[in-house]
């Protein structure tokens, strides 16, 4: 594979993630956790595919028969590059999201909890009394 094609991989394995984040986010909005463990591995799959396209990028890059890009090859790069960069910022734009509405989730759940607790007191207290 050349260099372009590697590039235009990652890219595409990076719009999954988005994907990815995308549809998680909507089922966090819904109030559906139940997912967040299969939804990390799927993460961590997505990024171990992106390392190994990048170790490929490298190798491309460091071949003692790779030739300097001239041209269209070099708008191809730089298209890429600006993809893979727009790609990144919406990733971490979502990732920012996503934890902030699983923080908001587990502060609700903590106050539902100590409401529980709370009442759980007060009717052992009438009950104490009785």
């Amino acid at each position: 594979m050349t260099l372009i094609q590697f590039l235009n991989e990652k890219n595409y394995f990076l719009e999954k993630f988005c994907q990815l984040n995308e549809t998680q986010f909507k089922l966090l909005q819904q109030g559906h956790i139940e997912g967040l463990d299969y939804f990390y591995n799927q993460r961590e799959s997505i990024i171990a595919i992106v390392r190994n396209i990048d170790t490929k990028i490298t190798k491309c890059l460091m071949a003692p028969d790779s030739q300097k890009l001239t041209g269209p090859d070099r708008e191809a790069v730089k298209k890429a590059m600006a993809i893979k960069d727009e790609y990144v910022n919406l990733i971490m734009g979502q990732d920012l999201e996503i934890i902030a509405h699983i923080d908001d989730i587990k502060t609700n759940i903590f106050n539902e909890l100590r409401a529980v607790s709370s009442s759980k007191k007060v009717v052992s207290g009438y009950k104490s009394e009785l």
